[in-house]
């Protein structure tokens, strides 16, 4: 199974068949614990090219009490994983079907990418693809959450599966327990969902056109340069446009961004889903940020308070834009140094 004296030298066997007695070897003998393991591995036991190979970094992690081992299933999901990624040859779309893992944001964008009409990310599909994307992210994320309850709030679980405890009790946990643990897991949760949309707008950019990255545009996410910028070297001086991208909520982190970004020529970009968040006083406070338009999914868009939606910008163009028309509106702002 696993060659000490030769580690690349591995022996096909049965993951599910050898894995009960491993574990239970360890110490590991909770059921809970085994079927953790067990749903990762299953879909590797299919693939017997990259099931040995993962098999053997597994044991030997566990016969030399790999401190990663230790501790929480949480702990040990997270190092089942890391491993999973450094396998050569380890088909991405199977890792993509196990509950608790979140595949490298390249290969959700193509499985993402693949399940759209004509297999490309197109303006008219960009909401479709967020959502998408985001039932990825909640699959890799909601577990860790789930295992966290159910492991520190064990006591109150019941029967039913249902949580019993009094108010103070839960206030304790929320403040003490569940609060620096959420913020751990969203601060990251953030930063991928920001990488993510992205790269779902590049997609959208790529098939509508956009010139080679690093000519046509690139993606910054450097504070005052936002988080992606447009070039049209076709003007004399060259022009930049700077956008600002968001995921579901403006609040005040849009404004900000923007704000930034005084000076330049900028744009906000999101998948905003509360149309309230830009009334007609936040609309001034935009404006005011000499933001030449905001884009957003077609649905906000229609929900928009009618005065909003009739401002303009400092230059008399359309403010409030369909996120369907970012592409095509940035590839003719490459071409000709302005937005349509």
């Amino acid at each position: 199974m696993y060659n000490r004296a030769n580690q690349s030298e591995y022996v096909p066997v049965s993951l599910t068949a050898h894995l009960p007695a491993i574990i239970a070897s360890k110490g590991r003998t909770s059921p809970r614990v085994q079927a953790r393991y067990l749903a990762i591995l299953k879909e590797l036991d299919l693939h017997a090219s990259a099931a040995p190979v993962f098999a053997g970094r597994l044991f030997g992690d566990i016969e030399a009490k790999n401190p990663d081992w230790e501790g929480k299933i949480i702990g040990d999901l997270d190092a089942i994983l890391r491993h999973a990624d450094k396998t050569v040859g380890l088909r991405k779309d199977i890792l993509d079907r196990i509950e608790g893992y979140l595949p490298p944001s390249d290969v959700i964008i193509d499985l993402v990418e693949s399940l759209m009409p004509g297999g490309k990310i197109t303006g008219a599909n960009l909401s479709d693809a967020n959502q998408v994307c985001r039932k990825y992210v909640q699959k890799g994320i909601n577990p860790r959450f789930e295992h966290f309850v159910r492991d520190t709030l064990a006591s109150y679980l019941q029967p039913s599966d249902h949580l019993q405890f009094s108010v103070g009790e839960m206030v304790d946990f929320l403040k003490d327990d569940y609060d620096p643990f959420a913020k751990q897991v969203a601060n990251g949760l953030i930063s991928r969902a920001g990488n993510l949309n992205e790269k779902i707008l590049e997609r959208a950019l790529i098939s509508e056109g956009i010139g080679p990255k690093g000519t046509d545009y690139s993606v910054t996410g450097t504070k005052s340069f936002g988080d992606m910028v447009f070039y049209c070297n076709k003007t004399v001086p060259h022009k930049h446009l700077y956008a600002e991208v968001k995921s579901y909520a403006a609040r005040e982190r849009l404004l900000r961004g923007l704000q930034d970004l005084t000076g330049k020529d900028a744009v906000g970009v999101g998948f905003f889903t509360d149309a309230t968040e830009f009334n007609p006083d936040r609309t001034q406070d935009l404006i005011n940020s000499n933001t030449l338009a905001i884009y957003m999914p077609d649905a906000t868009y229609d929900a928009l308070h009618a005065e909003s939606k009739a401002r303009l910008s400092k230059r008399n163009q359309a403010f409030y834009r369909k996120l369907s028309t970012f592409p095509p509106d940035v590839v003719h702002f490459t071409k000709t140094g302005v937005l349509p």
